[in-house]
């Protein structure tokens, strides 16, 4: 019904506030670092990829190819991990009836989506300003591309803490396989790239 709705809609934006405050802590400059860390990561990658080859594996600007497959990479890898732990760190949540695990995992994934997001939009409009060349040519196929990247990295959220709520030691595989997921996901190199075989 509306209200059962309605009230699990709250709790979730609960904990979603309660998230907030714990990992952002209470001053403003938690939230700033969150923002600032993926800017750092793409930039270290970014400083890398100059370094080791200045060709460009498609379109005519390698700051916007690398830019855009290492902010969806980051954005998959920061939403699908955020399900690891949700379960065991709320456990005493659950004491509430109206509370549910998967209440915690979705309040994760909403929270982590909106700051991948404003990072998402601080980049493209830096690139916008920055960039004599066009940032973005199809919107509507960005907006597409944007909407299956969080359902694909949602739903590895869900599996993620599912997974880690019977498994514990999953959280250190799933950390181990980020690289060679990296690595095979196609930032660096288009996929025409690769081996047949991959």
């Amino acid at each position: 019904s509306l209200n059962a709705l309605a009230t699990n809609w709250d709790v979730i934006v609960a904990i979603i506030l309660r998230e907030t405050l714990t990992r952002f802590g209470k001053n403003k400059i938690g939230y700033v670092w969150a923002l600032l860390e993926p800017v750092a990561y793409v930039s270290l990658f970014l400083l890398i990829r100059n370094a080791v080859s200045q060709t460009i594996p498609f379109g005519d600007s390698i700051l916007l190819f690398v830019l855009a497959g290492l902010l969806c990479f980051r954005a998959f890898a920061s939403i699908a991990s955020r399900g690891l732990n949700s379960v065991p760190v709320n456990h005493a949540l659950f004491t509430y009836p109206m509370v549910k695990p998967m209440d915690a995992i979705f309040a994760r994934i909403i929270l982590e989506a909106l700051t991948m997001l404003v990072v998402i939009v601080i980049f493209f409009l830096f690139m916008f300003y920055a960039s004599t060349h066009t940032v973005i040519a199809y919107p509507q196929r960005l907006a597409a591309a944007l909407g299956s990247l969080l359902v694909l990295s949602a739903g590895v959220s869900v599996f993620n803490g599912a997974v880690n709520a019977m498994l514990p030691s999953w959280e250190r595989i799933f950390g181990m396989l980020r690289l060679p997921i990296l690595l095979m996901s196609g930032v660096f190199y288009m996929p025409r790239a690769m081996p047949v075989e991959f």
